[in-house]
């Protein structure tokens, strides 16, 4: 079966825009295979932002390869920290300590 790759693009961009980071991280690989270097970043960075991780990885990939600045890594890191900040509670953190 063969995928339909417009189609595709499409429902991931509809998913990324009511807030889905791993549509938003799906579309930045989809950008990098059509060569959009710009995009896949912008991709990238709001994945990053919402606290995605691998987002965050190929931010920093992005950063040793001169694609990002080091002040916007910084800042990149920054924000994505204060999202992983705002999710954290003592009632996950029991609740992973029991099932961990």
């Amino acid at each position: 079966m063969e995928v339909d790759k417009k189609k595709a693009k499409y429902y991931m961009e509809l998913a990324a825009m009511i807030g889905s980071v791993s549509a938003r991280y799906s579309l930045g690989v989809l950008e990098t295979e059509a060569g959009n270097q710009h995009r896949v970043m912008k991709h990238y960075i709001k994945g990053a932002r919402a606290g995605h991780k691998d987002s965050l990885e190929r931010i920093k990939n992005g950063y040793m390869h001169g694609i990002i600045t080091k002040n916007g890594y910084a800042n990149i890191l920054r924000v994505h920290q204060k999202s992983l900040d705002e999710v954290k509670s003592d009632m996950r953190d029991k609740a992973a300590a029991l099932r961990g």
